[in-house]
């Protein structure tokens, strides 16, 4: 039987051949042997990028089963069902005609942009980096439906999210901040808005929360 090391030399001797290794493994210490690395979870991945900040990635999440009645939904399903439950309007996902960014924990769900509407939004090791602009003279119909939420009782989410209202462009964003089960829960959003000449920009939100919350 091969030891961890006995894994590590044959892998060093395909490298330094030039061979090219795809690399299953649950051992932190194997992971660190690549150039580039990914979590996956439930069969889709989550995190990709440097091995280091991919196990900090790892590390950092609070990963729980949800509740019996969700076990066969996505987490977007779990996430809409809760927004619907709360008389949440569901039918966002499907109109065609309406922005929205759904993100859950540390991963982006959904998201469409509409004429008009740039939305550029990434995922980070502790949640979701965003960059909205609305384009000069646009006036956006529909508002845009930004959720944000944790499904499980415990977790962490930070958004960090750059907001710009080009001249004479109107927009108004409706946040919806969803965390049905929480008991210690931190949400912590980060937002610079840049209204500029003539330009009209307006922000609702609702927050749908279990037990307890920190909000900032």
């Amino acid at each position: 039987m091969l030891s961890l090391q006995d894994i590590i030399n044959v892998i060093n001797v395909f490298r330094k051949n030039g061979a090219s290794v795809l690399l299953i493994t649950h051992r932190e210490e194997i992971s660190m042997m690549a150039d580039r690395a990914s979590q996956i979870c439930n069969g889709r991945i989550i995190c990709t990028g440097d091995p280091g900040n991919v196990a900090e990635y790892y590390k950092s999440r609070n990963v729980r089963l949800a509740l019996k009645e969700y076990a066969n939904m996505s987490e977007l399903e779990e996430l809409m069902t809760v927004f619907g439950e709360s008389a949440g309007e569901k039918s966002i996902l499907a109109q065609k005609d309406t922005a929205h960014l759904i993100v859950s924990g540390h991963n982006i769900l959904s998201s469409r942009a509409v004429e008009g509407l740039v939305v550029k939004a990434e995922e980070t090791a502790s949640g979701i980096s965003a960059d909205i602009r609305v384009l000069e003279g646009t006036i956006i119909k529909n508002p845009v439906h930004v959720c944000f939420g944790i499904l499980h009782k415990t977790g962490s989410q930070e958004i960090k999210m750059n907001i710009l209202i080009e001249n004479g462009a109107s927009v108004r964003f409706i946040a919806h901040c969803i965390f049905p089960k929480a008991e210690k829960v931190r949400h912590i959003m980060d937002a610079d808005v840049q209204v500029r000449e003539n330009a009209e920009m307006r922000y609702s939100r609702f927050i749908i929360t279990g037990l307890s919350e920190e909000l900032k």
